[in-house]
């Protein structure tokens, strides 16, 4: 009884406040009370973290711990300074101030890669790290991808203090896509930790200069790291790193390139001096340029399909104003670009305007899968845009323009269908993508009328069936990754062939159209979609979230 009631008094709190230093390490840290009790205090023991409850000097103030942290940062910033050496023993780790341990984990310093191997049992060895990065270029026709391949892959192979290496962020972004590729093509490969290059790949994209052609890089990495953030959900990331790519895009003025003489800077102010980004040295050779013209190029694609998406508006204009007006040529396929075909004295003004006005540049190029890819994002951003202000307010705008602008985009859609419809070689994740933007622009365009118009209706119903058959013809499921976009792409088309179905149900003697299907048609097209989804959710984050929304309301039609 007597060792009972002495042990119970041993652990009990004590009635007063701990004199100033006795509370443990954890609790100080967190600035609540502590009881005191060893070897764990209360506050310890009921917590569901996983700090170990530990005490330290007592004559150890918080001002010094404070005054030990700020000593290892001026130390680490005069490291950064001076220049990292490559050795690991050189690194000063930041760790726990309150800790009187060495660091629980390390990080991969921010420039060297060898290092990062040596400090991170998580980060895949030279030998993974050389197949992801050949994994990632069987298949990199599905992502969004600006650079020359062989001029990268020749960098790679550059010590990791060479300026002419590519920055950590692309190599990590790189070596990410390269591990959920090979997931997804070889269930067998060894587990790669995807985190651990996902946190390093965002830890380090924006720790570069944006200058020179490390700021085209950085485009790069942002844009590979956008589609996969959105790809799994994380939205708000995702379109942070898509912002932050277009933003730098237009602030290098890369819608500017080629353009023509009248075509220059705005002047600055005269009181004012305005802190912006240095502009890209002119290009080395034509590879070079044509990086930066694919660049702007992807960044435009990427932003105007992913804005509609979420119903925002996206951050490449096409404006009539000189400053924002895109005069970038249309994109070459990288081949050509080795080749040097692109005539030295080549000037460009109003490319996007030129192309909603019907004028054909008529240069040989037009063909290339990113140039079909970007007509098709901006018929697709635009089409959405005029769907808005007419669900809206259809009397916002004049109904002689309207129907002016109308007619002009219905008859872009036609005349970019035709060019595409023929299409059998090229990559066939940029065809499908290409298509299935263009017919769900024609239901963008139409679904405002589609009610009061049969032909609308039509249109509507006919895009709808079309995306379908394109995903068939193409056999969608043989790739080893979709946009994002395509998942709300199908529910669109879903939505379509709902409609319809509820339509012949409740008005019979209404629904009928020329070359209209029975609702036993429409609803195996419906299913077929359904059934693709399904099959792809495993895969993707954000068609598993497309299906549901759907699937939810299939039941009211059911």
């Amino acid at each position: 009884m007597q060792s009972t009631s002495s042990q119970s008094r041993e652990s009990s709190p004590p009635s007063r406040p701990l004199a100033r230093g006795q509370a443990c390490m954890p609790c100080r840290w967190r600035k609540i009370r502590c009881d005191g009790v060893r070897p764990s205090c209360g506050q310890c023991t009921g917590s569901q973290e996983t700090r170990e409850c530990r005490y330290g000097d007592a004559n150890t103030s918080h001002a010094s711990n404070l005054q030990k942290t700020v000593t290892q940062l001026q130390a680490r910033l005069r490291l950064l300074e001076q220049g990292e050496s490559t050795t690991v023993q050189s690194t000063v780790l930041l760790h726990d101030p309150y800790s009187d341990n060495s660091p629980s984990y390390t990080t991969p310093p921010s420039q060297s890669r060898s290092a990062s191997v040596d400090t991170n049992s998580d980060w895949p060895s030279p030998d993974i790290c050389a197949i992801l990065t050949d994994t990632f270029f069987q298949h990199v026709q599905c992502l969004p991808w600006f650079l020359h391949e062989g001029r990268h892959r020749q960098a790679l192979t550059l010590p990791d203090n060479n300026p002419g290496r590519p920055i950590a962020a692309l190599d990590a972004a790189v070596l990410l896509w390269g591990s959920i590729l090979s997931s997804n093509t070889s269930p067998n490969f060894p587990a790669v930790h995807s985190e651990t290059l996902l946190d390093y790949a965002s830890s380090q994209v924006g720790l570069v200069n944006a200058s020179g052609q490390q700021a085209i890089q950085i485009i790069q990495a942002r844009l590979l790291l956008a589609i996969h953030f959105l790809d799994t959900c994380r939205v708000l990331e995702g379109r942070a790193h898509l912002a932050a790519a277009t933003s730098l895009a237009f602030r290098l003025r890369l819608h500017k390139i080629r353009s023509s003489p009248s075509s220059s800077s705005l002047p600055n102010a005269t009181f004012l001096d305005p802190m912006t980004i240095p502009l890209l040295p002119d290009p080395q050779d034509a590879v070079e340029e044509g990086e930066r013209i694919r660049a702007f190029w992807t960044v435009f694609c990427f932003s105007r399909t992913h804005a509609v998406m979420f119903g925002q508006y996206s951050l490449v204009l096409d404006s009539e104003s000189e400053e924002r007006r895109i005069d970038t040529p249309w994109p070459l396929n990288m081949n050509l670009y080795d080749q040097d075909q692109m005539p030295q004295d080549l000037q460009s003004t109003g490319t996007l305007c030129r192309f909603f006005h019907g004028i054909r540049s008529g240069w040989p190029w037009e063909n290339d899968m990113l140039s079909y890819l970007s007509k098709a994002s901006a018929l697709f951003e635009r089409t959405a845009r005029f769907d808005a202000v007419q669900q809206r307010d259809p009397t916002a705008t004049d109904p002689t323009t309207s129907l002016t602008e109308f007619a002009s985009l219905d008859q872009r859609t036609d005349e970019l269908e035709a060019q595409l419809a023929p299409l059998t070689a090229g990559p066939a994740q940029g065809l499908h993508l290409a298509q299935s933007l263009v017919l769900t622009g024609r239901i963008q365009l139409h679904s405002s009328f589609a009610e009061q118009s049969p032909i609308s209706r039509a249109k509507c119903l006919g895009a709808a069936r079309a995306i379908w058959n394109v995903s068939v013809a193409t056999r969608v499921e043989t790739f080893v990754f979709l946009d994002p976009v395509i998942g709300w792409i199908w529910a669109a088309a879903c939505r379509v062939l709902m409609s319809e179905v509820a339509l012949l149900r409740a008005q019979p003697a209404r629904s009928a159209l020329p070359g209209t299907t029975t609702e036993a048609e429409l609803v195996q097209t419906l299913d077929g979609i359904l059934a693709l989804m399904s099959a792809l959710v495993t895969a993707s984050s954000s068609m598993n979230f497309h299906l549901s929304r759907v699937e939810q309301e299939r039941v009211v039609l059911c």
